[in-house]
């Protein structure tokens, strides 16, 4: 910092000529950046299901949206090929346990889920989170959400408190 500053009174104390010969490559640093808030971070459906989940499940969960995968799975010995696989992939709703603990991770599935593409991305995201012991629940649009999450809490949390993590 110091070093600018003696080289910018060493150029102000240029005559005119001196300082038209001076080329100077300086370009201002770009004061406001291209990014702009998006409406919302879930769908209709996500949100459906989100709120769903926060009025049926048991005390002491937490449901976090959009969660990425390499947030809260990581590979043995950090292994960069098998990250690579994980690091942009995300889930639509992640639950813990009150201590931030994965308890079960769910994916909101519409059309778009029966692409080829989304066919294979969506059973790679499921073998990867089965092996870490993360269950993933599917809920597809179209049912009845309130129904269809009434079940999976049932059969995934009927008995559960949250308890500190190990």
């Amino acid at each position: 910092m110091i070093s600018a500053i003696a080289w910018l009174l060493a150029i102000a104390r240029k005559s005119d000529s001196e300082k038209s010969k001076l080329k100077i490559v300086w370009q201002p640093i770009q004061k406001t950046f291209p990014y702009v808030a998006r409406p919302r971070v879930m769908n209709g459906s996500e949100a459906a299901v989100y709120h769903e989940l926060l009025k049926q499940l048991p005390q002491g969960f937490l449901v976090a949206p959009k969660m990425r995968i390499a947030d809260f799975i990581h590979t043995e010995n950090n292994d960069p090929v098998w990250l690579k696989q994980i690091w942009a992939k995300h889930v639509d709703l992640l639950i813990t346990d009150r201590y931030s603990k994965p308890v079960l991770a769910i994916e909101v599935n519409g059309m778009y889920h029966s692409l080829p593409h989304m066919t294979k991305r969506d059973r790679f995201v499921h073998d990867a989170l089965n092996a870490a012991g993360i269950p993933l629940e599917t809920i597809t649009v179209g049912t009845n959400f309130s129904q269809s999450i009434g079940e999976l809490v049932s059969k995934r949390f009927e008995h559960q408190t949250t308890q500190p993590a190990k």
